[in-house]
């Protein structure tokens, strides 16, 4: 079983994945992480092994081979892989939180009627919003609007 990734260490690899324009080396991934805390820090074939970690977890994340390394002893081929995301929406900021780490966030249920359901799907395809994030908006606003009348 894969050890766990630090979260700060994660939130910093899946801003960069998703800012690449092109497929970047473990080892620029490698230099990220000593921007971290000491425990964070990672040698690129550590970080390679994290990066298969996150392709596996989040699937929208690709590798790419960078260049050939030669043969191995039982005559497979050795690549240099590049690292990149270019379907990976986040938020802008720099402390995103990944999906499956998110803080105490309460689960309800909520039956819908069918014109509110294809708005969310809407939403999703225009602008890549859950609908979580959609209705953690509306309900931002709306608690903003009536502070404002208070």
């Amino acid at each position: 079983m894969a050890k766990n990734i630090p979260k700060a260490l994660k939130n910093r690899l899946l801003n960069a994945l998703s800012k690449a324009t092109e497929p970047m080396p473990s080892s620029y991934f490698s230099e990220l992480s000593h921007g971290l805390a000491p425990s964070c820090h990672r040698t690129a074939t550590q970080m390679t092994s994290i990066l298969k970690q996150l392709k596996k977890e989040f699937g929208e994340i690709e590798s790419v081979a960078l260049s050939k390394n030669g043969l191995s002893k039982t005559g497979a081929q050795r690549v240099r892989q590049g690292w990149f995301a270019p379907s990976l929406m986040l938020e802008e900021s720099d402390d995103f939180i990944a999906p499956d780490v998110k803080q105490s966030l309460k689960k309800i249920s909520v039956n819908l009627p069918a014109d509110c359901v294809e708005y969310l799907a809407e939403m999703k395809d225009e602008q890549g919003m859950s609908p979580a994030k959609v209705f953690i908006d509306m309900i931002r606003a709306d608690m903003a609007a009536r502070e404002k009348i208070e």
